[in-house]
């Protein structure tokens, strides 16, 4: 459900989930758990080695208006307009270029 929303879990999440999970469902628990009141780093390794399947990556960074506008109706109008312009300006693949004239972002860093 999160990366639906363009949000992933850093490892304190996962680690506070897991403390979570393993306390509404009456778990055994390691007494560092319940003083830290989340799972430990020995443990959330342990899991990623068990789970080869899921890995750790740093999140890019995503405008919320950039998430929102990509759909399928945006992209394709995109590429009509690009095959629009390519068949009457002829352009070469050295003519085209990716730049943005403002030079501001409106793009934050997530947090790790």
């Amino acid at each position: 459900m999160a990366s639906k929303l363009y949000h992933g879990l850093t490892p304190k999440n996962v680690r506070d989930l897991a403390f979570q999970y393993a306390s509404e469902n009456s778990k055994k628990i390691p007494p560092k758990w319940v003083e830290q009141e989340t799972a430990t780093y020995d443990w959330f390794y342990g899991f990623m080695n068990r789970h080869k399947e899921l890995s750790l990556r740093v999140p890019e960074a995503t405008s919320l208006s950039r998430a929102t506008a990509f759909n399928r109706h945006n992209v394709g109008t995109f590429f009509e307009n690009l095959k629009s312009l390519l068949q009457r300006f002829n352009f070469g693949p050295d003519q085209i270029w990716n730049v943005d004239e403002s030079g501001i972002t409106t793009v934050h860093k997530p947090k790790l």
